[in-house]
């Protein structure tokens, strides 16, 4: 037996000991089965076969005692037979315990590990003697079952009654003192030591640890200054460097500097909140403000170690206050919060399920704690949060400093993605094709991607690597992490386009058009003093008249992004959440850089005097906030012009209709697009004049075509001139025609 098993024994007797000299004690209980249980192996098998022979005779003799009721149904002292016996057993049973509780450990071998703990968790959350003698009471039921199936027994449900009086038996201690010690509101249970639940009246279950102080107990890290791994651990370095936050230089020097204000002057109250979506490096950018102003960077566990589920908000507020109260000796500690909505809100609100804010208006033990955690807090905290639309507008006021993190840049990201194939091997290089189409594609933070070469890596083996296979796992983790599938990436500019076919109603053609995006970014590139702030162009016209494929021809053209966002994607049915998704986007196309086509553009920007809802108002005032300070170039796209709000209309400075293919140039066009299929063919009069008399052709109409025709060309069999003509035809027939002439209206 080794010292931590005699030192429970020893404790166990202690326990049962006081608890059988109880006037309350209940004698039935002498011969309940648990009771027995954690009897047997601390007396000497002389001492079990009194026990057992006794309890025969006592179970014999119970129903005919003549009760008395009191409190507990402790012994009446009657002089009846049942009573003789339990006294009798309560005398053997005393003098057991009592030797039992003589079991030293000898000094040389030191304190055993759970009685070392207990104390290091004693010095860490400075319990004074009566709360470290209820905490060790509390930690000896809960690693000995045995003692906790006594104390949690429903025999003794009388005894537990007054949980203050039942724990001031067991401990020896007052009860007004323990009393004060376990109610709502004390120390223990503010501190995350005991469950908030063990605090309820009238016989409920007996008291708990918590789930963290459970674990520390029952760990392996027998060396009591390790204890503290169990609440916060150290962070490691940053895999990006300042380089990759050159859009935030200048917020990372101020993060930099209230750092080392607080070290510095050891100045109370720095905290500094880090929020946008998942995936745009707040960790990394906390990780290295820690280390270039040359700190210690410790983190808050988010999640278990042992079985990978979510550590509890209040647990982790225990543990933000240990390392507030611990590492104030340590050098230039910084401490980084991730996932922090569940500690600076209350997460169980059902208001959040509304739309709401996840604080209720009388969660005042959160709010009280937020006060403190924000105001009183010796050492800099760092909060990261995807969302604040939770946090409580009392709570906001208390950072010293919040950035919204923008979407990481193409560069950044390709940073990102050749330094963790690097680790890989020159097997596993990815062609520059490939790697541009995997990061425009997959939306993942920096451990993300890493995550899933390393899956890729192992999931190929000895073979060669297949690059299909590092898409699939890339397209699971995003899923998965994301709650999304990759968005299917816009079909290229086709082969066959040719802008200057196009049919442009307004003061720029196709050719000024494309000169002027394509100066817009060079002058951004170059810094220029004259470069504008935005172009903003509206294409309006009947669908698959081209207004996306010049959009993307232009995007081509001027080597940046397309960034497409079809308005019905960005509307919610929740309130709010439309102009939070429309926010989202603006921000993402302007911090990379991208020309941004907002597509069926007049599901949103309708006439606000025609609408019926406030919220109808409200998104159509969000969306003209939006294009107002967008700085770049933004492309919007509509069938149905007539309808937009006049305010919005005249925020685009261009305004570009698209009409069908000029009739002097569809045969030419119509040439040109199918030529791999007409040879050295050309369309007779017959046919050029049928396509004149269409009453309207378009580009996605001979698009379409070569999809109809396509299977029967890998056939074999190329369709005719004849037959592409009739299948234009036939196509142009299904578009409605109204003869109104392209532009607004005066």
């Amino acid at each position: 037996m080794d010292a931590n098993e005699k030192l429970i024994l020893s404790h166990r007797a202690r326990y049962l000991l006081a608890l059988i000299r109880n006037k309350a004690f209940p004698p039935g209980y002498l011969v309940d089965e648990v009771f027995t249980n954690a009897i047997s192996d601390l007396q000497s098998d002389q001492d079990n076969a009194f026990l057992a022979e006794s309890q025969e005779n006592l179970e014999e003799e119970l129903p005919s005692r003549h009760w008395r009721r009191r409190r507990g149904g402790g012994l009446q002292n009657t002089g009846g037979k049942s009573d003789r016996l339990a006294q009798q057993m309560l005398n053997r049973l005393d003098a057991a315990l009592e030797k039992a509780t003589k079991a030293t450990i000898a000094k040389r071998n030191g304190l055993p590990a759970l009685e070392a703990k207990i104390r290091e968790v004693s010095r860490i959350f400075e319990l004074d003697a009566q709360e470290q003698e209820i905490f060790r009471l509390i930690a000896f039921a809960s690693v000995d079952g045995l003692l906790y199936e006594v104390l949690d027994d429903n025999s003794l449900i009388l005894m537990r009654r007054d949980m203050p009086r039942f724990v001031s038996i067991l401990t020896g201690l007052n009860r007004n003192q323990v009393q004060t010690r376990i109610s709502h509101d004390s120390r223990l249970r503010k501190m995350g030591i005991i469950e908030e639940r063990d605090v309820m009246p009238s016989g409920h279950s007996f008291i708990q640890p918590t789930e963290l102080i459970l674990k520390v107990l029952a760990s392996q890290k027998v060396k009591p200054d390790r204890i503290i791994e169990s609440f916060y651990t150290p962070e490691p370095e940053p895999e990006l460097n300042p380089e990759d936050f050159e859009h935030l230089a200048g917020d990372l020097a101020i993060t930099m500097s209230l750092l080392q204000e607080a070290w510095q002057t050891r100045r109370k109250g720095i905290n500094i909140l880090l929020h946008g979506g998942p995936g745009l490096g707040k960790t990394q950018f906390a990780r290295l403000a820690g280390i270039q102003a040359e700190g210690s960077v410790f983190s808050v566990l988010r999640k278990d170690e042992d079985d990978g589920d979510t550590v509890k908000s209040s647990q982790r507020r225990m543990a933000y206050d240990i390392f507030q109260r611990l590492c104030q000796g340590e050098t230039r500690p910084l401490l980084v919060v991730d996932e922090a909505e569940s500690m600076l809100a209350d997460e169980f609100s059902f208001g959040m399920f509304l739309g709401g804010r996840r604080m209720r208006p009388g969660s005042e033990d959160t709010k009280a704690w937020l006060t403190q955690a924000l105001v009183e807090n010796p050492i800099p905290v760092i909060w990261l949060v995807n969302d604040t639309e939770g946090i409580h507008p009392a709570v906001r006021r208390r950072f010293s400093f919040a950035l919204r993190f923008p979407e990481m840049t193409p560069e950044v990201k390709a940073r990102v993605w050749m330094q963790h194939l690097e680790g890989l091997g020159k097997r596993f290089a990815i062609p520059q094709d490939e790697l541009v189409k995997m990061i425009t594609t997959y939306e993942l933070s920096p451990a993300l991607v890493a995550q899933g070469l390393q899956t890729w890596k192992a999931a190929t083996g000895s073979r060669k690597p297949a690059t299909e296979v590092l898409h699939h796992v890339l397209e699971r983790l995003q899923e998965f992490n994301q709650g999304k599938r990759p968005v299917a990436k816009l079909r290229e500019v086709d082969s066959h386009y040719d802008p200057a076919l196009l049919h442009l109603d307004g003061d720029l053609d196709a050719d000024r058009l494309e000169r002027s995006v394509k100066l817009f970014y060079e002058k951004r590139k170059q810094n220029a003093k004259d470069a504008p702030k935005q172009l903003t162009y509206l294409f309006h016209g009947p669908s698959g008249a081209g207004k996306t494929e010049l959009a993307k021809y232009l995007a081509r053209q001027a080597g940046c992004n397309l960034q497409v966002e079809r308005m019905s994607d960005l509307l919610s049915m929740w309130v709010g959440e439309s102009e939070k998704n429309m926010a989202n986007a603006f921000r993402k196309a302007a911090a990379q850089g991208s020309i941004l086509l907002l597509d069926e553009f007049d599901s949103l920007a309708y006439d606000r005097n025609k609408a019926q809802r406030s919220w109808e108002v409200s998104q159509t005032n969000e969306l003209l906030q939006q294009i107002e300070n967008y700085p770049g170039v933004l492309i919007a796209s509509t069938n149905l012009v007539d309808s937009l709000d006049q305010a919005i209309s005249r925020r685009f400075t261009h305004k570009i209709g698209f009409a069908g293919l000029r009739k002097e140039v569809r045969t030419q066009a119509v040439t040109d697009y199918f030529r791999d299929w007409l040879g050295f063919a050309e369309l007779d009069q017959r046919e050029q004049v049928r396509l004149e008399m269409m009453p309207g052709l378009y580009p996605g109409d001979l698009r379409a075509v070569r999809q109809r025709f396509a299977s029967d060309v890998l056939l074999g069999d190329t369709p005719a001139p004849e037959a592409l003509i009739a299948a234009l035809e036939h196509e142009a027939s299904f578009r409605k025609t109204d003869n109104k002439p392209i532009g607004f209206r005066g």
